[in-house]
C-alpha cells in the first residue's frame, strides 16, 4: 500500500512569503493614495478659508467706505463733528468700527481729542443702570454694583487724538466689541470732542467745553441681540 507523502516546508520556501510581499505592496499603495487624498482635501480647505477671509476683508472695506462717504457728506454740509452710524445691532463676541469725523472750521490747526465712555444699559426685565455713574446725589445705578455685574462693551480708540488742519476734515475710528457673556439689551456709548489744551483733559471736562457747543455729546446705541 502506497502512502502519499506531504511535502515538507522550511522557513525559506513557505508559500505565505509571496502573499506577504503582495500585501505589503498593496498596503503601501493604499497609504500613498490616502496621503494624496488628504493633501488634496487639506489644500481645498485652505483655499476655501482664504476665499472666505478675502470676502470678509472686502466687505469690511466696503462698509468703511460707506461710513466714510456718509461722514464726508455730513461734514461738507456744515457739521463740525460727525459720528456714523448712530445705531448698530451686534451679536455676542462681535465687533464693529464706528467712524468719527471732525471738520476744523477754526483759523488755526488744532489737535482734537475724542473721548468715548459707556453710558446707560437698558433691558426690558430690569431697571436701567449706567457704566459711568455721576455724583452720589444722583439716582444713577452703577452697572458694576449689580449682582452679577453687567459685562462691559470693549472700546478701542476711546481716547484718540486727531490733528486737523484749518478748513480740513479728518476721520478717526472707534471699535466697539461685545463680550461672549454680554447681556442682551441696549447699550449707549457717549462721545465728546474738544480741542482746548487747558480744559480738554477728560470726558467730563469735554462736556463743559466741547468743540461743537450745539451738539456737545454724540450718542451711539448698541443693541446686543
Amino acid at each position: 500500500m502506497k502512502y502519499r507523502v506531504r511535502p515538507k516546508y522550511t522557513v525559506k520556501n513557505l508559500p505565505c512569503k509571496s502573499f506577504n510581499k503582495k500585501a505589503a505592496i498593496e498596503l503601501s499603495i493604499n497609504f500613498f493614495v490616502i496621503l494624496i487624498i488628504s493633501l488634496v482635501v487639506f489644500g481645498s480647505g485652505l483655499t476655501l478659508f482664504w476665499k472666505i477671509y478675502q470676502s470678509g476683508e472686502e466687505q469690511l472695506r466696503q462698509v468703511s467706505r460707506n461710513v466714510e462717504q456718509k461722514i464726508i457728506t455730513q461734514l461738507h454740509g456744515g457739521a463740525k463733528v460727525s459720528v456714523v452710524p448712530r445705531s448698530i445691532d451686534l451679536d455676542r463676541d462681535e465687533e464693529y468700527i464706528i467712524g468719527i469725523g471732525i471738520n476744523n472750521v477754526l483759523p488755526d490747526d488744532h489737535i482734537f481729542k475724542i473721548f468715548a465712555r459707556r453710558g446707560l444699559f437698558v433691558r426690558e426685565d430690569m431697571e436701567p443702570c449706567t457704566f459711568s455713574p455721576g455724583p452720589l446725589d444722583t439716582d444713577d445705578t452703577d452697572c458694576a454694583n449689580l449682582d452679577p455685574p453687567i459685562p462691559l462693551l470693549k472700546l478701542l480708540g476711546d481716547k484718540a487724538e486727531l490733528r486737523v488742519e484749518s478748513n480740513k476734515q479728518e476721520i478717526s475710528n472707534l471699535m466697539i466689541k461685545t463680550e461672549r457673556k454680554a447681556l442682551s439689551g441696549r447699550y449707549t456709548i457717549d462721545i465728546c470732542v474738544c480741542y482746548n489744551e487747558t480744559t480738554c483733559v477728560g470726558y467730563e471736562e469735554c462736556k463743559l467745553d466741547p468743540y461743537d457747543i450745539n451738539y456737545p455729546v454724540s450718542k451711539i446705541r448698541v443693541n446686543v441681540r
